[in-house]
């Protein structure tokens, strides 16, 4: 199965060149966005008997230049189309879109540069080879997210490699929302209750992946225990993965990310404080939302409202909001490690990352996951 290759390798590791192993096909895809590649492989799994063979692989591993040649030789050469979605703009990844766009332009591939957040790089355009009206298409699929919407786009992506496939126009899925195991998103005002309510709080982008079932289970398993819950999705921006590139903390500087606070999300939250009951965090952002939401309001108690957050939390914060913290492993140099440091105490924090490693557990987004009581 060669759809999705990845390596066990972390970034500091891949200063070094890798060659990804992988075959050629007609359609490929290159994200530095976990949630992008792992919904697709999901869609091509419920579309793959109609479409056309299809490559998928993560930017991170495709850092260094010889990696990049080596790629574009066995696999971008011979495909009709390639799809690229990058975080943080062109800087990002200069060196592998000017050989592509190269490549596109001499060989005639459709090529389409596209930005892996909500702020757009006008020179991801100027390297593509696909019309700008097609561009912001294929764009509107990534960002409405969810399985239909990534399985409609690999049907438009397979029309420009020659299948005659229908398509279906980008569906809405909602920026915020409440979210059910057999319904998927949902008014959250289906949420108003009297009963003890538990806020689980994920990514949107595990939504837009299709990738819920570990909320499915954890829903399940307290549903079980008679625990009514009320589940809240956020957004996720660079500041999340970006490596720290400064000398001092204190010149430290996340990008912002978006987040909505609803009112039953509030009433729950705020009933939790006054109980003495554990608020339990599924994911780092939820506590950078979670403490920055309690500085603002602060003696007074949380107000449903919308804004952004650029807050970094390293040791010595003081946790207002957040008792417990389920999180993954994550990539050194992060923001994030410096959070969970800060939350766990550093000794405890390498202690855990040491055993992770003795144990051969799985890194990143989507690897093994620790609760941090």
């Amino acid at each position: 199965m060669h759809l999705l290759t990845t390596s066990s390798a972390t970034l500091d590791d891949i200063v070094e060149a890798v060659d990804l192993g992988q075959p050629p096909g007609d359609i490929a895809v290159l994200s530095f966005v976990d949630s992008d590649l792992s919904g697709l492989a999901a869609a091509w799994e419920a579309e793959c008997d109609g479409l056309p063979s299809v490559r998928l692989a993560h930017l991170r591993e495709l850092r260094h230049p010889m990696s990049v040649d080596l790629w574009i030789d066995r696999v971008g050469a011979h495909a009709k189309v390639i799809l690229i979605r990058l975080l943080g703009g062109l800087d990002w990844w200069t060196y592998g879109v000017e050989r592509l766009s190269t490549l596109a332009r001499e060989r005639g591939l459709a090529l389409a540069v596209l930005p892996g957040e909500d702020r757009d790089d006008p020179r991801l355009a100027a390297a593509s080879t696909l019309p700008s009206a097609e561009l912001d298409v294929l764009l509107r699929y990534f960002r409405e997210g969810g399985r239909e919407n990534l399985r409609a786009l690999l049907r438009r992506l397979a029309r420009h490699a020659g299948s005659n496939l229908k398509v279906s126009a980008p569906q809405v899925v909602p920026r915020f929302a409440g979210y059910l195991p057999r319904e998927g998103a949902i008014d959250v005002e289906r949420f108003v209750s009297v009963a003890p309510t538990i806020p689980i709080i994920f990514y949107r982008a595990m939504l837009l992946a299709a990738d819920t079932a570990p909320v499915d289970a954890l829903c399940e398993a307290l549903t079980a225990r008679g625990i009514e819950i009320a589940r809240i999705t956020l957004h996720v921006g660079l500041g999340t993965f970006a490596p720290l590139r400064v000398e001092r903390l204190d010149q430290v500087r996340l990008h912002r990310e978006r987040y909505t606070l609803s009112a039953v999300a509030a009433d729950a939250l705020n009933r939790a404080v006054r109980e003495g009951r554990r608020i339990v965090a599924a994911g780092t952002t939820v506590v950078r939302t979670l403490e920055h939401c309690a500085l603002t309001a602060g003696a007074s108690e949380l107000s449903a409202h919308s804004g952004e957050t650029d807050i970094f939390i390293s040791p010595g914060f003081p946790f207002r909001m957040v008792g417990a913290l389920l999180t993954n492993f994550h990539l050194p140099q992060s923001s994030l490690l410096m959070l969970v440091s800060a939350f766990a105490g550093r000794e405890h924090t390498l202690a855990a990352y040491r055993h992770a490693i003795q144990q051969q557990y799985r890194f990143f987004s989507y690897g093994d996951c620790m609760f941090i009581a």
